[in-house]
C-alpha cells in the first residue's frame, strides 16, 4: 500500500488552495523533495503525521490519495491507510525529553514514546507533591476538626451530666462517648424539642423528692343539673286533700297547726286543746287530718328529704377537704394551684344557688297544697326582689346549658383536683421510674438541642475523611502509573553502549558517550556531563532513536512509509555525510520513502543515491516552492528543476532564480520577491568564496574587495541581503519593506557585479540559463 499523491490540501497554513498538478508524476516509492526554509517543507511532513496517529484534523482539509483510494482527513479515523513513521523538527521537540528533576548529570528520555511517558511521569510526580501536600493540609484541618469535635462532644457531656446527676443516677458517670450514641440515635429518629413548659416539669420532676400519698377527696360534688331538676320537680308538686282555706291561705298557720294536730293525735291523744284549754271537738279533728292526709305526710316527708341533701351538699360545698398544697409533687402544685383558685370562686356561686334551692324548698314545705316555680322563689329578700330577672336568667342558662354548666359550678375543677392528687399518688408509686424517665426526657432534649452543632462538625470530618480517601485514590492511582510507565521505559530503552555507537557512526565522531539511567540516559561529552545539548545534537539523537524505532515489532519497515524531514540540522559537512549513509542503510528496505531537505550536501547525497535506484520509475524527485496567488503567499509542489537534479552544485539554481526574478513585471507584488534576499546572499556567498577565498563568510569584507563597482549600490546590497535572508514572511515593524520595492533593481546589481567579478563565468551562466 503507497501513497500516491496529496490530491488536495485546503486552508492548511501556507498551503491555503493546493491541488495537485496533472502534470505532476504520482509520488515513487522512493521520494526527494527539495525546499528551503520557510516553503512548507515541515508542514507538508506534518500532513503524513495524520496518517501516522489517524487523528482529525481541526484546521483545513487534505485528500491523499492511496493506491487507487481517495482517504480524507475527515474520515481518516476509519480508512484503512498504510503504517506510517515521520520525523520532523515536531519529532525532535518530542523525542528528547530532559529530566527536570535537577538531576546532575541531568537525565535524558529518549524517544516519542519514552519522552512523552516521562513527561508523563514527571507531570505526575509533581501532581503527587501536590496530592500529598494536599492530604497533609486535609490531614491538619481534620485533626483539628476531630479536637474540636471531641472537645464539644465531652463539654455537651459534662454539661448533661452535672444537670442529671443525683444519687444512684445512671447519669453519675454520663461521658462522650453515650452523648455520641445518643445523638447519632437522634440523627437517626429525629425527636420534637421540648417546650419550655415541659423542660421546667421534667427539671421539677428529676430535682423532687419523695413525698408520701393523699387521701383522694370522695367523687361527691353535687350534679347541679340533677339537683335543679329536683327542686324543680318538687316546687311544682301539690297535695290532693280536702283542703282547709283558712290553712290553705296562711302557711305559717298551716305549720302551727300541723304541728299542734301531731302534740294532740296519735300516742298524743288529748281531747283538751293545750294552748286554749277547751275541748277539741271530734268533727274538727276529721276536718284537720283530711287536710293533713298520709299524701301530705309524703310529701312533707320527701321535701325533707331534698331538705337535708341540699343542706349536706352546701356543707361539703362549704368545706371542700381539699389537702394542703405543699403535700403534692413540685411539678403539679402549679396546676393544683389553678384549679383550686378556680373551684374556690366557683363555690361562692355553688353556695348561694344551693341556699336559694333550700328558702324554696322550707316555702314549698310551708305551702304544700301551691304549686311553686323555683325562679319565682329566688328573690326571697326585699332587697334580692330587684335583681330578680337576673337570677331568673341565669337559672334558665343552668336549666338549658346541659353538662357545659358543670365547669361553671365547678365540678370540672374538683374532678381535676381529684385527678392531680391521683397522679400525685401514681408518681409516689412510680417516683423512681419517673424521676429516671424524666432524666432520659431531659438527656435526650439537652443532646437535640445542641445536634445542629454535632452533625456540623461530624459533617465536616466526614467530608475531610472522604477528601483524604479521594485523594488516596489520586495519589495510589498516581504511584501506579508511574511505576507502570517506568516499566514500559525500560522495556522499551535501547542498550547505551549501542546508542554510543550508532551516534559515533551517525556523526562520524567520537564526542558523546550513553550511560543508562534508570529508563533514561546521562551523557556524557568527552567525559564530562552534558549539561546543554545543541540542536544538532538533538537532532542527531532523536533522529538515531527513530531509525531505531523502525525495527519494532510494531512496525512493518518493509510495508510501511518513513517521512524524514532535514534530519541533519546543524551538522557541519563531514557529519552530513556519515549521517545520510547511516540513514540510507536503516530505511533503504522500506515501503516507501519520503526525504524532505533544504540542505543542498544532503539533497545531492539522497539524490545521488535515487538516481541509481533501479527501475528509475521508484524514483521521484519533487521541490517546494512559494508563489503568489491572488496576491497571497502560498505553496505549491513541482518537478524538481533540473539545474538542481543535474549539477553538483545549488548555484546554477541560484543563478537561474536571480536571473529569473531580475525580469519580473514591474507591477509585480512585493509578496514575489519575499525568498530573493536569501537566494541572493547564498549566490554572492558562493561566487566571492571561489573569487576572494581568505574573506570566504564575511559577505561585507567580500564586496569591499570589489572595487570596480559602485559603492551605493553594494550598500544596497548588503542591506537587502542581511534585513532579508532569512524573511518567511511579513518583516517585523523595524524592518524597512519599502526595500522589497526595490528588489527587482537590486537583483540587477547582483548580476551585474558577478559580470564585474568574472565577466567570463557570467557569460557562460547566463548562455546555460538561455539554453
Amino acid at each position: 500500500m503507497q501513497i500516491k499523491r496529496i490530491a488536495r490540501i485546503e486552508r492548511y497554513r501556507i498551503f491555503r488552495d493546493f491541488t495537485w498538478p496533472e502534470t505532476l508524476p504520482n509520488f515513487a516509492h522512493f521520494n526527494l523533495i527539495y525546499g528551503w526554509n520557510g516553503v512548507g517543507k515541515t508542514t507538508l511532513s506534518g500532513l503524513f503525521s495524520y496518517l501516522q496517529t489517524k487523528q482529525i484534523m481541526t484546521e483545513g482539509r487534505v485528500d491523499w490519495l492511496v493506491d487507487q483510494r481517495t482517504v480524507s482527513s475527515t474520515n481518516i479515523a476509519s480508512e484503512q491507510t498504510p503504517a506510517v513513521r515521520v520525523f520532523n523538527r515536531d519529532t525532535v521537540a518530542r523525542s528528547v525529553f530532559e529530566s527536570s528533576q535537577g538531576s546532575l548529570p541531568p537525565v535524558y528520555y529518549l524517544g516519542e514514546d519514552s519522552a512523552e511517558k516521562q513527561a508523563q511521569i514527571e507531570q505526575l510526580q509533581a501532581k503527587l507533591v501536590e496530592l500529598e501536600k494536599h492530604k497533609a493540609e486535609l490531614g491538619d484541618r481534620k485533626s483539628s476538626a476531630e479536637r474540636r469535635y471531641e472537645l464539644f462532644c465531652a463539654d455537651q457531656a459534662r454539661a448533661i451530666k452535672n444537670l442529671l446527676t443525683a444519687q444512684g443516677s445512671e447519669f453519675n458517670t454520663y461521658n462522650s462517648a453515650r452523648f455520641k450514641q445518643r445523638a447519632e440515635e437522634l440523627l437517626a429518629s429525629p425527636r420534637t424539642r421540648l417546650s419550655d413548659a415541659d423542660v421546667d416539669k421534667l427539671t421539677s420532676i428529676k430535682s423532687a423528692s419523695a413525698k408520701d400519698p393523699i387521701v383522694v377527696p370522695a367523687p361527691h360534688y353535687p350534679d347541679f343539673l340533677d339537683l335543679n331538676r329536683n327542686v324543680d320537680q318538687v316546687l311544682g308538686k301539690t297535695v290532693v286533700a280536702a283542703t282547709l282555706a283558712e290553712l290553705t291561705e296562711n302557711p305559717e298557720l298551716s305549720v302551727w297547726v300541723r304541728t299542734g294536730l301531731h302534740l294532740h293525735t296519735g300516742e298524743h291523744q288529748k281531747d283538751t286543746c293545750a294552748f286554749c284549754n277547751q275541748v277539741i271537738e271530734p268533727q274538727r279533728l276529721e276536718q284537720l287530718e283530711a287536710h293533713f292526709n298520709d299524701a301530705f305526710e309524703r310529701f312533707q316527708v320527701e321535701i325533707n328529704d331534698l331538705l337535708n341533701h341540699l343542706k349536706t351538699t352546701k356543707l361539703f360545698i362549704e368545706k371542700l377537704p381539699l389537702p394542703d398544697r405543699k403535700l403534692l409533687h413540685e411539678h403539679l402544685i402549679a396546676s393544683y394551684d389553678s384549679e383550686v383558685q378556680s373551684l374556690k370562686q366557683q363555690t361562692y356561686l355553688v353556695s348561694t344557688m344551693l341556699g336559694k334551692m333550700l328558702k324554696a324548698l322550707e316555702t314549698k314545705a310551708a305551702n304544700p297544697f301551691k304549686k311553686l316555680e323555683l325562679r319565682g322563689s329566688l328573690a326571697t329578700e326585699p332587697s334580692e326582689r330587684k335583681d330578680m330577672t337576673k337570677w331568673g336568667t341565669f337559672w334558665e342558662v343552668v336549666s338549658t346549658a346541659g353538662s357545659a354548666i358543670s365547669a361553671a359550678v365547678g365540678k370540672n375543677a374538683f374532678e381535676n383536683i381529684r385527678s392531680l392528687i391521683q397522679q400525685h399518688n401514681q408518681h409516689c408509686e412510680k417516683f423512681a421510674t419517673a424521676q429516671r424517665e424524666a432524666r432520659q426526657a431531659l438527656e435526650i432534649d439537652e443532646v437535640n438541642k445542641a445536634l445542629e452543632s454535632f452533625n456540623g462538625q461530624r459533617e465536616e470530618i466526614e467530608s475531610l475523611e472522604s477528601q483524604m480517601l479521594a485523594l488516596n485514590v489520586d495519589i495510589s492511582e498516581a504511584s501506579i502509573t508511574i511505576k507502570q510507565l517506568k516499566i514500559e521505559i525500560r522495556q522499551h530503552s535501547a542498550a547505551a553502549p549501542e546508542l554510543t555507537n550508532d551516534l559515533v557512526s551517525y556523526l562520524g565522531r567520537e564526542e558523546l558517550n550513553f550511560i543508562a539511567h534508570d529508563g533514561g540516559y546521562s551523557i556524557m561529552r568527552n567525559g564530562q556531563p552534558a549539561l546543554h545539548l545543541s540542536e544538532g545534537e538533538r537532532t542527531a539523537i532523536s533522529f538515531i532513536y527513530f531509525l531505531k524505532s523502525l525495527q519494532d515489532s510494531s512496525f512493518n519497515l518493509q510495508q510501511g512509509v518513513v517521512v524524514i524531514d532535514d534530519p541533519i540540522s546543524s551538522l557541519d559537512a563531514n557529519s552530513i555525510y556519515s549521517a545520510f549513509g547511516f540513514m540510507k542503510a536503516r530505511i533503504k528496505d522500506a515501503g516507501q520513502v519520503f526525504v524532505f531537505t533544504h540542505n543542498f550536501t544532503f539533497f545531492r547525497q539522497v539524490n545521488n543515491w535515487f538516481n541509481y535506484v533501479r527501475p528509475k520509475a521508484e524514483a521521484g524527485f519533487f521541490m517546494l516552492n512559494p508563489i503568489i496567488r491572488d496576491g497571497v503567499r502560498t505553496a505549491t509542489l513541482s518537478k524538481l528543476d533540473p539545474l538542481l537534479r543535474n549539477y553538483e552544485s545549488e548555484y546554477h539554481y541560484l543563478f537561474q532564480t536571480i536571473l529569473q526574478a531580475s525580469s519580473f513585471p514591474d507591477d509585480a507584488s512585493m509578496a514575489a520577491f519575499y525568498g530573493m534576499p536569501n537566494v541572493a546572499r547564498r549566490l554572492l556567498e558562493t561566487v566571492l568564496a571561489f573569487k576572494l577565498p581568505d574573506k570566504a563568510g564575511d559577505l561585507n569584507k567580500q564586496l569591499e574587495e570589489v572595487t570596480h563597482f559602485d559603492s551605493g549600490k553594494k550598500a544596497r546590497i548588503i542591506r537587502f541581503t542581511h534585513s532579508y535572508s532569512h524573511l518567511v514572511g511579513i518583516s517585523e515593524p523595524q524592518h524597512d519593506l519599502s526595500i522589497l520595492s526595490e528588489s527587482k533593481a537590486i537583483l540587477t546589481d547582483v548580476l551585474a557585479l558577478i559580470r564585474v567579478v568574472d565577466e567570463a563565468h557570467y557569460e557562460k551562466m547566463l548562455a546555460m540559463c538561455n539554453s
